[in-house]
């Protein structure tokens, strides 16, 4: 009597141990289903927003063609439309006004220089012997401040980093000031560069593209006009290692 009563309670936990081990494998492959779902998810995300950088950049580099056609196309009617008749120019002597001067069409006119605030930090909050306290003591950046920077594994996201841009052509970023700059790109690799403009949340975002070596390096950028000064000095170091 009691051999059995014992056999049924051990049947009772067997049969107990049975279903939980079910249950937190039922669970396991619940969660293994939901990290599948999210990670496609992801994946499609990533897909999207890859095809909509392309369908920018298409779009941008059609709208730059039609602009050369356009100005090269309304060239061609000023030129049509000038015409001189050297048979009927006279030759007259025009008294000169002191009070009023008429600047050589050969000497270039002064342009203001606008004042870009990139948000480069002080000497002062940098410490002694960094990366970034020498390069800016021995006057090799070119260009520096915080500029939003894709992540790598989730490329939907972004972080902010401190960038650098060198004299002698290297791109690169710092995640903390006195610490050490981190994907350094030489821009003699880099084979395009173009400016984006979209639309997240309401508000613009102004992007720069790199692309090197069949990589693609993303920035991003919250005033055009600062997006623009990097674009410009990027282009320009970048021409200037190059010849």
């Amino acid at each position: 009597m009691k051999n059995a009563q014992k056999k049924e309670e051990e049947e009772e936990i067997n049969k107990r141990v049975e279903e939980r081990i079910k249950t937190e494998r039922e669970e396991e492959m619940k969660k293994e289903e939901q990290i599948k779902k999210e990670e496609e998810e992801k994946v499609k995300e990533e897909q999207k927003t890859k095809e909509e950088e392309i369908k920018k950049e298409e779009e941008m580099k059609k709208e730059e063609e039609h602009k050369g056609t356009a100005a090269g196309a309304q060239q061609d009617d000023k030129q049509k439309k000038v015409h001189f008749e050297e048979q009927k120019n006279e030759q007259r002597d025009v008294s000169k006004d002191p009070s009023k001067s008429i600047q050589s069409p050969t000497q270039e006119q002064p342009r203001p220089q606008v004042e870009i605030n990139t948000g480069a930090v002080p000497l002062s909050a940098l410490a002694p012997n960094t990366e970034l306290f020498i390069l800016r003591t021995t006057n090799k950046i070119v260009l520096e401040g915080p500029i939003s920077k894709r992540m790598l594994f989730f490329s939907c996201f972004w972080h902010k980093r401190y960038f650098v841009l060198t004299n002698d052509g290297m791109l690169c970023y710092f995640r903390a000031l006195n610490g050490r700059g981190k994907g350094k790109l030489n821009l003699r690799h880099v084979n395009d560069v173009r400016r984006i403009n979209e639309e997240t949340s309401g508000a613009n975002k102004y992007k720069i593209i790199l692309r090197y070596n069949g990589y693609t390096e993303s920035i991003r950028f919250d005033d055009e006009r600062v997006r623009d000064h990097w674009n410009n000095k990027i282009r320009e170091v970048r021409d200037t290692l190059n010849g």
